[in-house]
């Protein structure tokens, strides 16, 4: 059976946050606690119907994981951090899973990231899809100070092309960032991809990328469940064969050891590099 979304009215104040939960077929109120839960926001301007947000859930259900997706349209960081709360509290009464993921596509994901710091005990890690670094082609104010506080494994997927996170900017930001249990900070990148993770090619390349980046996301967040996937740790999975990188950018950002993966190119290997190998570069090829 497919799994099954409900809509749900997440109580807050001033008026109740609009919700959908996406459970595994065969779940059960009795065996809450054998499931793990995913809760996911989305950017400014959207809601929790954003295409690749319900994929998300629908993948995660498929897998066995619980997904809770919310609306904030709010452009106020603190009231959207406000209802991550709100949709914490609310699950964690009516869905009392084992373990919970914060996750939010760009402003969304900004959110996660301060919920996750204000009440780290509600959560076991942070997926971060299309984190804002800066505002659009604009680095002069980074946004990475929070980062600096996360205190929980995570995952950053973003596109090579996205206006508002440069690449070369993250080598800073990941070299600060604190490791939890020695656990670098992940990122795929999707070659080619903008800020909604869109890419060159039409409606197939794109669908391929999706199906590669929601794969490699769902067996990242089984990953720090604890549970198994059927090929093995998220770092072992290979994404579908688009879009290809040209060499130039297959050196840029080629680092091996898990910690950083290329959407559309072969799995990452077990040879371990240092954070400084995932970024350097010949110097002729320092323009993004």
């Amino acid at each position: 059976m497919p799994p099954k979304t409900i809509q749900v009215k997440i109580p807050h104040q001033p008026q109740p946050i609009d919700g959908a939960i996406t459970i595994p077929s065969d779940y059960t109120e009795e065996k809450a606690k054998n499931y793990s839960l995913v809760i996911l926001t989305h950017g400014a301007g959207g809601d929790m119907n954003n295409d690749f947000l319900v994929k998300f859930a629908e993948a995660l259900a498929t897998d066995g994981i619980l997904c809770l997706r919310f609306t904030c349209v709010s452009l106020n960081l603190a009231v959207r951090v406000k209802a991550f709360h709100a949709a914490i509290k609310f699950a964690q009464k009516s869905y009392p899973v084992q373990n919970v993921i914060l996750s939010g596509r760009s402003m969304g994901s900004r959110a996660a990231l301060q919920a996750s710091i204000e009440a780290p005990q509600d959560c076991v890690g942070v997926l971060f899809l299309a984190y804002p670094l800066h505002r659009p082609d604009d680095q002069s104010n980074l946004r990475d100070k929070p980062l600096f506080d996360l205190c929980k494994p995570s995952l950053f997927v973003s596109g090579t092309s996205d206006a508002m996170n440069d690449l070369n900017l993250l080598r800073q930001t990941l070299k600060k960032m604190k490791h939890k249990d020695d656990v670098p900070p992940r990122f795929h990148f999707i070659d080619g991809g903008d800020h909604s993770f869109k890419v060159k090619g039409g409606k197939a390349a794109n669908e391929k990328v999706t199906a590669s980046v929601l794969a490699f996301c769902v067996n990242w967040c089984k990953q720090i469940f604890g549970i198994p996937t059927a090929s093995g740790t998220a770092e072992e999975q290979s994404d579908e064969p688009l879009p290809k990188l040209s060499d130039k950018k297959r050196k840029r950002v080629s680092g091996e050891d898990g910690s950083l993966h290329v959407a559309g190119t072969d799995s990452p290997t077990k040879k371990s590099k240092t954070l400084e190998s995932y970024f350097s570069k010949p110097k002729q090829h320092d323009s993004n």
